[in-house]
Protein backbone atom coordinates (compact mmCIF):
# COMPACT_ATOMS: atom_id res chain seq x y z
CA UNK A 1 0.00 0.00 0.00
CA UNK A 2 1.06 3.37 -0.56
CA UNK A 3 -0.12 6.64 0.69
CA UNK A 4 -0.99 9.16 -2.79
CA UNK A 5 -1.50 12.29 -0.86
CA UNK A 6 2.42 12.27 0.34
CA UNK A 7 3.68 16.10 -0.08
CA UNK A 8 6.82 14.45 -1.73
CA UNK A 9 10.38 15.59 -1.65
CA UNK A 10 12.30 16.89 -4.34
CA UNK A 11 16.10 16.12 -3.92
CA UNK A 12 18.06 17.05 -7.06
CA UNK A 13 17.30 15.37 -10.12
CA UNK A 14 15.63 12.50 -8.05
CA UNK A 15 12.36 13.29 -6.59
CA UNK A 16 9.65 11.48 -4.85
CA UNK A 17 6.39 13.20 -5.87
CA UNK A 18 2.72 12.26 -6.67
CA UNK A 19 2.70 14.87 -9.33
CA UNK A 20 -0.20 15.22 -12.05
CA UNK A 21 1.78 13.07 -14.80
CA UNK A 22 2.30 10.80 -12.27
CA UNK A 23 -0.99 10.41 -11.15
CA UNK A 24 -2.35 10.31 -14.92
CA UNK A 25 0.06 7.20 -15.38
CA UNK A 26 -1.07 5.45 -12.26
CA UNK A 27 -4.80 6.14 -13.94
CA UNK A 28 -3.70 4.62 -17.28
CA UNK A 29 -1.95 1.02 -15.43
CA UNK A 30 -5.16 0.80 -13.01
CA UNK A 31 -7.75 1.88 -15.04
CA UNK A 32 -10.24 4.27 -14.04
CA UNK A 33 -14.16 5.19 -14.10
CA UNK A 34 -13.26 8.32 -16.86
CA UNK A 35 -9.76 6.36 -17.83
CA UNK A 36 -9.31 3.46 -20.35
CA UNK A 37 -6.80 0.65 -18.35
CA UNK A 38 -4.00 1.09 -21.24
CA UNK A 39 -0.56 -0.37 -19.95
CA UNK A 40 1.15 0.49 -23.18
CA UNK A 41 0.33 4.64 -22.18
CA UNK A 42 0.86 3.89 -18.41
CA UNK A 43 4.39 2.81 -19.49
CA UNK A 44 4.93 5.50 -22.08
CA UNK A 45 4.11 7.80 -19.34
CA UNK A 46 6.16 6.17 -16.45
CA UNK A 47 8.77 6.55 -18.50
CA UNK A 48 9.01 10.44 -19.06
CA UNK A 49 8.24 10.58 -15.64
CA UNK A 50 11.61 8.20 -15.05
CA UNK A 51 13.73 10.42 -16.87
CA UNK A 52 12.77 13.75 -15.00
CA UNK A 53 14.01 11.48 -11.97
CA UNK A 54 10.77 10.04 -10.55
CA UNK A 55 11.95 7.21 -8.36
CA UNK A 56 7.66 6.16 -7.59
CA UNK A 57 7.84 6.13 -11.60
CA UNK A 58 10.97 4.19 -11.23
CA UNK A 59 9.33 1.37 -8.81
CA UNK A 60 6.19 1.33 -11.36
CA UNK A 61 8.15 0.44 -14.13
CA UNK A 62 10.16 -2.35 -12.19
CA UNK A 63 6.27 -3.43 -10.92
CA UNK A 64 5.40 -3.41 -15.47
CA UNK A 65 8.54 -5.38 -16.13
CA UNK A 66 8.24 -7.77 -13.76
CA UNK A 67 4.37 -8.77 -13.65
CA UNK A 68 4.60 -8.74 -17.35
CA UNK A 69 1.80 -6.06 -17.80
CA UNK A 70 1.78 -5.40 -21.25
CA UNK A 71 5.19 -6.24 -21.87
CA UNK A 72 6.67 -9.70 -21.73
CA UNK A 73 8.10 -10.28 -18.24
CA UNK A 74 11.89 -8.94 -18.04
CA UNK A 75 13.38 -9.57 -14.55
CA UNK A 76 16.11 -8.07 -15.23
CA UNK A 77 14.87 -4.66 -16.72
CA UNK A 78 12.40 -4.90 -13.64
CA UNK A 79 15.64 -5.62 -11.43
CA UNK A 80 16.96 -2.30 -12.47
CA UNK A 81 14.11 -0.11 -12.28
CA UNK A 82 13.74 -1.66 -8.77
CA UNK A 83 17.53 -0.99 -8.11
CA UNK A 84 17.55 2.85 -8.97
CA UNK A 85 13.79 3.04 -7.61
CA UNK A 86 15.53 2.30 -4.47
CA UNK A 87 18.38 4.50 -4.65
CA UNK A 88 16.15 7.13 -5.18
CA UNK A 89 14.02 6.78 -1.75
CA UNK A 90 17.38 6.38 0.06
CA UNK A 91 18.73 9.40 -1.44
CA UNK A 92 15.59 11.07 -0.60
CA UNK A 93 15.65 9.91 2.90
CA UNK A 94 19.34 10.95 3.62
CA UNK A 95 18.44 14.66 2.44
CA UNK A 96 15.22 14.74 5.03
CA UNK A 97 13.97 12.04 7.20
CA UNK A 98 10.46 11.25 6.05
CA UNK A 99 8.04 8.47 6.95
CA UNK A 100 7.41 8.07 3.24
CA UNK A 101 10.46 6.88 2.31
CA UNK A 102 11.50 5.29 5.23
CA UNK A 103 8.34 2.92 4.97
CA UNK A 104 8.97 2.68 1.00
CA UNK A 105 12.53 1.41 1.26
CA UNK A 106 11.31 -0.76 3.98
CA UNK A 107 8.99 -2.71 1.68
CA UNK A 108 11.74 -3.13 -0.82
CA UNK A 109 13.67 -5.18 1.78
CA UNK A 110 10.99 -6.85 2.79
CA UNK A 111 9.98 -8.13 -0.79
CA UNK A 112 13.67 -8.22 -1.93
CA UNK A 113 13.07 -5.33 -4.93
CA UNK A 114 16.20 -4.13 -6.14
CA UNK A 115 18.12 -5.19 -3.28
CA UNK A 116 18.60 -8.51 -1.63
CA UNK A 117 15.50 -9.48 0.40
CA UNK A 118 16.61 -8.24 4.35
CA UNK A 119 13.66 -8.60 6.46
CA UNK A 120 15.87 -7.23 9.99
CA UNK A 121 16.55 -4.21 7.63
CA UNK A 122 13.18 -3.98 6.74
CA UNK A 123 11.87 -3.86 9.93
CA UNK A 124 14.54 -1.37 11.03
CA UNK A 125 13.26 0.95 8.42
CA UNK A 126 9.23 0.08 9.21
CA UNK A 127 10.13 1.09 13.03
CA UNK A 128 11.27 4.16 12.40
CA UNK A 129 7.94 5.22 10.40
CA UNK A 130 6.03 3.58 13.06
CA UNK A 131 7.44 5.58 15.27
CA UNK A 132 6.23 8.29 13.48
CA UNK A 133 2.46 7.04 13.42
CA UNK A 134 2.81 6.35 9.27
CA UNK A 135 -0.28 3.73 9.85
CA UNK A 136 1.10 1.48 6.29
CA UNK A 137 4.57 0.98 8.25
CA UNK A 138 2.87 -0.02 11.70
CA UNK A 139 0.80 -2.89 9.74
CA UNK A 140 3.94 -4.19 7.97
CA UNK A 141 5.84 -4.03 11.07
CA UNK A 142 2.91 -5.94 13.21
CA UNK A 143 3.42 -8.60 10.05
CA UNK A 144 7.07 -8.85 10.96
CA UNK A 145 6.38 -9.61 14.80
CA UNK A 146 3.00 -11.80 14.21
CA UNK A 147 5.35 -14.32 11.85
CA UNK A 148 8.55 -13.49 14.06
CA UNK A 149 10.89 -12.30 10.95
CA UNK A 150 12.98 -9.86 11.19
CA UNK A 151 12.12 -9.86 15.04
CA UNK A 152 11.84 -12.00 17.68
CA UNK A 153 8.02 -13.27 17.39
CA UNK A 154 5.32 -11.27 19.44
CA UNK A 155 2.18 -11.59 18.77
CA UNK A 156 0.84 -8.71 21.54
CA UNK A 157 3.60 -6.00 19.79
CA UNK A 158 1.59 -7.58 16.57
CA UNK A 159 -1.38 -6.74 17.89
CA UNK A 160 -0.53 -3.62 19.30
CA UNK A 161 0.87 -2.23 15.69
CA UNK A 162 -2.16 -3.55 13.75
CA UNK A 163 -4.41 -2.29 16.65
CA UNK A 164 -2.71 1.41 15.90
CA UNK A 165 -3.12 1.54 12.38
CA UNK A 166 -6.85 0.10 12.08
CA UNK A 167 -7.44 3.48 14.60
CA UNK A 168 -6.38 5.52 11.21
CA UNK A 169 -8.44 3.63 9.02
CA UNK A 170 -6.05 0.84 7.53
CA UNK A 171 -8.38 -2.47 6.54
CA UNK A 172 -5.46 -4.44 5.95
CA UNK A 173 -4.83 -3.82 9.87
CA UNK A 174 -8.83 -4.16 10.06
CA UNK A 175 -8.70 -7.82 8.92
CA UNK A 176 -5.14 -9.15 10.75
CA UNK A 177 -7.24 -7.45 14.17
CA UNK A 178 -10.06 -9.81 13.70
CA UNK A 179 -8.33 -13.03 12.51
CA UNK A 180 -6.68 -12.41 15.79
CA UNK A 181 -9.61 -12.00 18.02
CA UNK A 182 -11.02 -15.65 16.36
CA UNK A 183 -8.25 -17.17 16.71
CA UNK A 184 -6.79 -15.71 20.38
CA UNK A 185 -3.66 -14.99 19.06
CA UNK A 186 -2.37 -12.21 21.06
CA UNK A 187 -5.78 -10.83 22.77
CA UNK A 188 -8.48 -13.51 24.22
CA UNK A 189 -11.22 -14.90 21.71
CA UNK A 190 -14.26 -12.86 21.26
CA UNK A 191 -16.24 -13.46 18.23
CA UNK A 192 -18.35 -10.14 18.48
CA UNK A 193 -15.11 -8.26 18.12
CA UNK A 194 -13.75 -10.21 15.53
CA UNK A 195 -16.99 -10.14 13.27
CA UNK A 196 -16.78 -5.79 13.95
CA UNK A 197 -13.52 -5.85 12.97
CA UNK A 198 -14.05 -8.30 9.64
CA UNK A 199 -16.85 -6.56 8.54
CA UNK A 200 -14.96 -3.11 8.83
CA UNK A 201 -12.12 -4.80 6.97
CA UNK A 202 -14.66 -5.51 3.87
CA UNK A 203 -16.00 -1.89 3.82
CA UNK A 204 -12.63 -0.46 3.73
CA UNK A 205 -11.29 -2.62 1.10
CA UNK A 206 -14.49 -1.64 -0.92
CA UNK A 207 -13.63 2.13 -0.61
CA UNK A 208 -10.13 1.63 -1.09
CA UNK A 209 -10.90 -0.32 -4.33
CA UNK A 210 -12.77 2.36 -6.05
CA UNK A 211 -10.00 4.80 -4.98
CA UNK A 212 -6.90 2.92 -6.85
CA UNK A 213 -8.60 -0.72 -8.18
CA UNK A 214 -5.23 -2.15 -6.49
CA UNK A 215 -5.15 -6.09 -7.17
CA UNK A 216 -4.31 -6.98 -3.89
CA UNK A 217 -7.41 -5.12 -2.64
CA UNK A 218 -9.58 -6.86 -5.57
CA UNK A 219 -8.39 -10.16 -4.47
CA UNK A 220 -9.29 -9.02 -0.81
CA UNK A 221 -12.56 -8.21 -1.37
CA UNK A 222 -12.95 -11.58 -3.82
CA UNK A 223 -11.70 -13.62 -1.00
CA UNK A 224 -14.10 -12.15 2.05
CA UNK A 225 -17.03 -12.71 -0.52
CA UNK A 226 -15.84 -16.15 -1.82
CA UNK A 227 -15.80 -17.27 1.90
CA UNK A 228 -18.46 -15.36 3.53
CA UNK A 229 -16.09 -13.03 5.56
CA UNK A 230 -17.14 -9.99 6.60
CA UNK A 231 -20.16 -9.92 4.12
CA UNK A 232 -22.52 -12.42 2.93
CA UNK A 233 -21.60 -14.63 0.33
CA UNK A 234 -21.76 -14.14 -3.23
CA UNK A 235 -19.89 -16.38 -5.52
CA UNK A 236 -20.57 -14.15 -8.75
CA UNK A 237 -19.20 -11.23 -7.40
CA UNK A 238 -16.56 -12.85 -5.99
CA UNK A 239 -15.68 -13.61 -9.56
CA UNK A 240 -15.82 -10.31 -10.88
CA UNK A 241 -12.93 -9.46 -8.16
CA UNK A 242 -10.81 -12.18 -8.75
CA UNK A 243 -11.50 -11.37 -12.69
CA UNK A 244 -10.16 -7.56 -12.46
CA UNK A 245 -7.06 -9.00 -9.98
CA UNK A 246 -5.90 -11.10 -12.35
CA UNK A 247 -6.18 -8.95 -15.14
CA UNK A 248 -2.87 -7.54 -13.46
CA UNK A 249 -1.38 -10.92 -12.60
CA UNK A 250 -2.33 -11.81 -9.36
CA UNK A 251 -1.53 -15.13 -9.13
CA UNK A 252 -3.75 -15.68 -5.76
CA UNK A 253 -6.78 -14.34 -7.77
CA UNK A 254 -5.77 -16.62 -11.22
CA UNK A 255 -5.52 -19.97 -8.70
CA UNK A 256 -9.10 -18.35 -7.01
CA UNK A 257 -10.69 -18.03 -10.43
CA UNK A 258 -9.77 -21.01 -11.81
CA UNK A 259 -10.91 -22.96 -8.91
CA UNK A 260 -14.11 -21.54 -8.78
CA UNK A 261 -14.87 -22.07 -12.91
CA UNK A 262 -13.85 -25.85 -12.44
CA UNK A 263 -15.80 -26.23 -9.70
CA UNK A 264 -18.92 -25.20 -11.76
CA UNK A 265 -21.27 -27.81 -12.61
CA UNK A 266 -21.43 -26.95 -16.71
CA UNK A 267 -18.76 -24.26 -17.66
CA UNK A 268 -18.38 -23.44 -21.05
CA UNK A 269 -15.75 -24.36 -23.16
CA UNK A 270 -14.53 -20.66 -23.06
CA UNK A 271 -14.87 -20.62 -19.78
CA UNK A 272 -12.84 -24.13 -19.15
CA UNK A 273 -10.61 -22.62 -21.23
CA UNK A 274 -9.95 -19.29 -19.52
CA UNK A 275 -9.68 -21.24 -16.33
CA UNK A 276 -7.18 -23.23 -17.43
CA UNK A 277 -5.08 -20.06 -18.97
CA UNK A 278 -5.09 -18.83 -15.16
CA UNK A 279 -4.22 -21.77 -13.82
CA UNK A 280 -0.85 -21.86 -15.88
CA UNK A 281 -0.33 -17.89 -15.21
CA UNK A 282 -0.14 -18.65 -11.59
CA UNK A 283 1.67 -22.11 -12.02
CA UNK A 284 4.16 -21.05 -13.84
CA UNK A 285 4.83 -18.03 -11.55
CA UNK A 286 5.35 -20.59 -8.49
CA UNK A 287 2.60 -20.77 -7.11
CA UNK A 288 2.51 -24.27 -5.36
CA UNK A 289 -1.20 -25.00 -5.15
CA UNK A 290 -1.58 -23.67 -8.66
CA UNK A 291 1.07 -26.43 -9.86
CA UNK A 292 -0.70 -28.99 -7.64
CA UNK A 293 -4.32 -28.19 -9.01
CA UNK A 294 -2.89 -27.83 -12.69
CA UNK A 295 -1.47 -31.50 -12.24
CA UNK A 296 -4.79 -33.42 -11.14
CA UNK A 297 -5.83 -31.58 -14.58
CA UNK A 298 -3.43 -33.45 -16.92
CA UNK A 299 -3.53 -36.85 -14.53
CA UNK A 300 -7.31 -36.61 -15.01
CA UNK A 301 -7.81 -35.40 -18.46
CA UNK A 302 -10.92 -33.87 -17.34
CA UNK A 303 -10.71 -30.65 -19.25
CA UNK A 304 -7.74 -31.36 -21.25
CA UNK A 305 -6.19 -33.89 -22.81
CA UNK A 306 -4.58 -36.38 -20.19
CA UNK A 307 -0.34 -35.81 -20.01
CA UNK A 308 1.14 -38.00 -17.04
CA UNK A 309 4.93 -36.59 -17.72
CA UNK A 310 3.37 -32.74 -17.89
CA UNK A 311 1.34 -33.82 -14.34
CA UNK A 312 4.53 -35.57 -12.72
CA UNK A 313 6.80 -32.40 -13.67
CA UNK A 314 4.28 -29.97 -12.11
CA UNK A 315 3.78 -32.72 -8.92
CA UNK A 316 7.49 -32.23 -8.67
CA UNK A 317 7.70 -28.41 -8.30
CA UNK A 318 5.10 -28.24 -5.78
CA UNK A 319 6.39 -30.78 -3.74
CA UNK A 320 10.06 -29.16 -3.89
CA UNK A 321 8.16 -26.33 -1.83
CA UNK A 322 7.13 -28.28 0.55
CA UNK A 323 3.54 -28.99 -0.55
CA UNK A 324 2.21 -31.58 1.45
CA UNK A 325 -0.30 -33.02 -1.23
CA UNK A 326 2.11 -32.87 -3.82
CA UNK A 327 4.06 -35.00 -2.41
CA UNK A 328 1.76 -37.32 -1.07
CA UNK A 329 0.62 -37.87 -4.92
CA UNK A 330 3.73 -38.40 -6.25
CA UNK A 331 4.74 -40.86 -3.63
CA UNK A 332 1.55 -42.94 -4.57
CA UNK A 333 1.88 -42.75 -8.04
CA UNK A 334 5.58 -44.20 -8.07
CA UNK A 335 4.18 -46.83 -5.13
CA UNK A 336 1.24 -47.99 -7.63
CA UNK A 337 2.54 -49.09 -10.61
CA UNK A 338 0.00 -47.56 -13.03
CA UNK A 339 0.57 -44.16 -14.37
CA UNK A 340 4.10 -44.62 -14.28
CA UNK A 341 7.03 -47.67 -13.41
CA UNK A 342 7.13 -48.92 -10.23
CA UNK A 343 9.93 -46.88 -7.99
CA UNK A 344 9.62 -47.73 -4.53
CA UNK A 345 12.61 -45.50 -3.61
CA UNK A 346 10.80 -42.70 -5.33
CA UNK A 347 7.54 -43.31 -3.37
CA UNK A 348 9.28 -44.18 0.07
CA UNK A 349 11.50 -40.19 -0.10
CA UNK A 350 8.42 -38.76 -1.52
CA UNK A 351 5.68 -40.12 1.04
CA UNK A 352 8.36 -39.67 3.98
CA UNK A 353 8.46 -35.43 2.59
CA UNK A 354 4.68 -35.59 2.90
CA UNK A 355 4.17 -37.51 6.21
CA UNK A 356 7.20 -35.00 7.89
CA UNK A 357 4.54 -32.48 7.23
CA UNK A 358 2.43 -34.31 8.88
CA UNK A 359 -0.02 -35.80 6.19
CA UNK A 360 -2.09 -38.66 7.90
CA UNK A 361 -2.24 -40.53 4.91
CA UNK A 362 1.49 -40.45 3.74
CA UNK A 363 1.73 -41.58 7.19
CA UNK A 364 -0.23 -44.32 7.21
CA UNK A 365 0.70 -45.84 4.02
CA UNK A 366 4.39 -45.64 5.03
CA UNK A 367 3.23 -47.97 8.25
CA UNK A 368 1.69 -50.37 5.84
CA UNK A 369 4.44 -50.53 3.86
CA UNK A 370 6.89 -50.76 6.64
CA UNK A 371 4.62 -53.37 8.15
CA UNK A 372 4.37 -55.77 4.74
CA UNK A 373 7.93 -55.75 4.08
CA UNK A 374 7.16 -55.48 0.57
CA UNK A 375 9.93 -54.64 -1.68
CA UNK A 376 11.68 -52.80 1.26
CA UNK A 377 12.74 -54.54 4.62
CA UNK A 378 10.26 -55.43 7.23
CA UNK A 379 10.15 -52.77 10.06
CA UNK A 380 7.60 -53.28 12.31
CA UNK A 381 9.41 -50.08 14.70
CA UNK A 382 8.61 -47.67 11.65
CA UNK A 383 5.50 -48.87 10.91
CA UNK A 384 3.93 -48.70 14.56
CA UNK A 385 5.78 -45.42 14.76
CA UNK A 386 3.81 -43.91 11.36
CA UNK A 387 0.88 -45.81 12.09
CA UNK A 388 0.99 -44.22 15.80
CA UNK A 389 1.30 -40.60 14.07
CA UNK A 390 -1.38 -41.06 11.49
CA UNK A 391 -3.71 -42.50 14.01
CA UNK A 392 -2.99 -39.02 16.57
CA UNK A 393 -4.14 -37.60 13.41
CA UNK A 394 -7.33 -38.70 13.97
CA UNK A 395 -7.10 -41.18 10.67
CA UNK A 396 -9.37 -44.04 11.76
CA UNK A 397 -7.89 -46.68 9.03
CA UNK A 398 -4.51 -46.24 11.17
CA UNK A 399 -6.69 -46.78 14.04
CA UNK A 400 -8.26 -49.58 12.94
CA UNK A 401 -4.46 -51.54 11.73
CA UNK A 402 -3.22 -50.56 15.09
CA UNK A 403 -6.35 -52.35 16.86
CA UNK A 404 -5.69 -55.68 15.27
CA UNK A 405 -1.80 -55.52 15.46
CA UNK A 406 -2.49 -55.23 19.24
CA UNK A 407 -5.40 -57.81 19.72
CA UNK A 408 -3.00 -60.47 18.02
CA UNK A 409 0.24 -59.40 19.44
CA UNK A 410 2.36 -60.36 16.50
CA UNK A 411 5.56 -58.59 16.63
CA UNK A 412 4.10 -56.20 18.71
CA UNK A 413 3.30 -56.83 22.54
CA UNK A 414 -0.28 -58.39 22.20
CA UNK A 415 -2.54 -55.69 24.77
CA UNK A 416 -6.14 -55.88 24.51
CA UNK A 417 -6.78 -52.59 26.34
CA UNK A 418 -4.97 -50.55 23.83
CA UNK A 419 -6.60 -52.88 21.28
CA UNK A 420 -9.81 -51.86 22.14
CA UNK A 421 -8.52 -48.18 22.48
CA UNK A 422 -8.14 -47.87 18.86
CA UNK A 423 -11.17 -49.72 17.44
CA UNK A 424 -12.97 -47.24 19.71
CA UNK A 425 -11.29 -44.20 18.30
CA UNK A 426 -11.86 -46.00 14.95
CA UNK A 427 -15.28 -46.68 15.62
CA UNK A 428 -16.75 -43.57 16.45
CA UNK A 429 -15.36 -42.22 13.09
CA UNK A 430 -17.63 -44.60 11.48
CA UNK A 431 -15.33 -47.48 10.47
CA UNK A 432 -17.64 -50.85 10.25
CA UNK A 433 -14.73 -52.77 10.37
CA UNK A 434 -13.52 -51.59 13.84
CA UNK A 435 -17.03 -51.89 15.25
CA UNK A 436 -17.31 -55.48 14.19
CA UNK A 437 -14.37 -56.12 16.31
CA UNK A 438 -15.35 -54.00 19.28
CA UNK A 439 -18.86 -56.04 19.06
CA UNK A 440 -17.44 -59.39 18.96
CA UNK A 441 -14.10 -58.71 20.89
CA UNK A 442 -15.37 -61.70 23.37
CA UNK A 443 -15.50 -64.26 21.05
CA UNK A 444 -12.21 -64.52 19.57
CA UNK A 445 -10.54 -67.43 21.31
CA UNK A 446 -6.84 -67.14 22.31
CA UNK A 447 -6.66 -69.84 19.47
CA UNK A 448 -8.83 -68.57 16.75
CA UNK A 449 -6.18 -64.98 16.98
CA UNK A 450 -3.67 -66.61 16.71
CA UNK A 451 -4.59 -68.15 13.59
CA UNK A 452 -6.47 -65.88 12.12
CA UNK A 453 -3.05 -63.92 12.30
CA UNK A 454 -1.10 -64.98 9.03
CA UNK A 455 -4.56 -64.42 7.36
CA UNK A 456 -4.78 -60.83 8.41
CA UNK A 457 -1.01 -60.13 7.40
CA UNK A 458 -2.25 -61.56 4.25
CA UNK A 459 -4.69 -59.16 3.56
CA UNK A 460 -3.07 -56.10 5.35
CA UNK A 461 -2.07 -54.49 1.66
CA UNK A 462 -5.18 -55.26 0.49
CA UNK A 463 -7.42 -53.35 3.88
CA UNK A 464 -9.93 -50.63 2.21
CA UNK A 465 -9.90 -51.06 -0.98
CA UNK A 466 -12.98 -51.53 -2.98
CA UNK A 467 -12.85 -55.37 -3.43
CA UNK A 468 -13.17 -56.34 0.28
CA UNK A 469 -11.28 -60.23 1.18
CA UNK A 470 -14.31 -62.79 1.67
CA UNK A 471 -12.14 -64.95 4.73
CA UNK A 472 -13.40 -66.88 6.73
CA UNK A 473 -11.80 -67.42 10.37
CA UNK A 474 -11.23 -70.47 12.33
CA UNK A 475 -13.91 -68.80 14.88
CA UNK A 476 -16.65 -69.03 12.73
CA UNK A 477 -17.26 -65.08 12.40
CA UNK A 478 -17.47 -63.34 9.50
CA UNK A 479 -18.75 -60.23 7.97
CA UNK A 480 -21.75 -61.11 5.91
CA UNK A 481 -22.55 -59.67 2.48
CA UNK A 482 -25.14 -57.32 3.24
CA UNK A 483 -22.18 -55.62 5.46
CA UNK A 484 -19.85 -55.92 2.60
CA UNK A 485 -22.48 -54.03 0.25
CA UNK A 486 -23.40 -51.44 3.22
CA UNK A 487 -19.32 -50.68 3.46
CA UNK A 488 -18.79 -50.86 -0.63
CA UNK A 489 -21.51 -47.85 -0.91
CA UNK A 490 -20.63 -46.63 2.13
CA UNK A 491 -17.05 -46.01 0.56
CA UNK A 492 -18.17 -45.10 -2.78
CA UNK A 493 -20.52 -42.38 -1.22
CA UNK A 494 -17.27 -40.89 0.16
CA UNK A 495 -15.83 -40.61 -3.20
CA UNK A 496 -12.40 -42.82 -2.04
CA UNK A 497 -10.89 -44.26 -4.74
CA UNK A 498 -8.51 -47.44 -4.46
CA UNK A 499 -5.52 -46.42 -1.61
CA UNK A 500 -5.56 -43.00 -2.57
CA UNK A 501 -6.63 -40.78 0.53
CA UNK A 502 -5.84 -37.28 0.73
CA UNK A 503 -6.69 -34.14 2.51
CA UNK A 504 -8.79 -31.46 0.53
CA UNK A 505 -6.52 -28.27 -0.20
CA UNK A 506 -7.49 -24.52 0.59
CA UNK A 507 -5.82 -21.74 -0.30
Amino acid sequence: MEDNNADGLDIGHIYVKWTNEYKKAREYLFGMEETEQNFKVALELFMEESVKGSALAMFDIGRIYSDGLGVEIDMVKAHNYYEKALFGFQKTESQKAWEYTEYRIGKMYSQGLGTEKDLKKAAYWFNLSAGKRYKYAQYSLGGLYYRGQGVEQDFQTAFSLYINSTKQGFPYADLEVAKMYRDGVGINKDANESNHYFEKAFVGFEKLEKQSCDDKIQYRLGWMLQNGIGTHRDILKAKEYFEKSAKFGNIFACYSIAKIILAEDNPTDEEVKKAIDYMHIASDSGNKFAQYSLCKIYLEGKHTMKDIKKAITLLTLSAEQDNEFAAYKLGMIYLKDEEVSKDINKAITFLTQSAEKNNEWASYQLGKLYLMGMNIPKDTEKAIEYLTKSADQGNQFAQYVLGKLFLIGKDVPKDKETAIKFFTLSAEQGNEYAKFFLENMDKFRETSVGLCASRMFHHMSKIFEDNIPLNKSKSGLKIDSKLLRKLKAKKISQGHKRDDHEERMTL
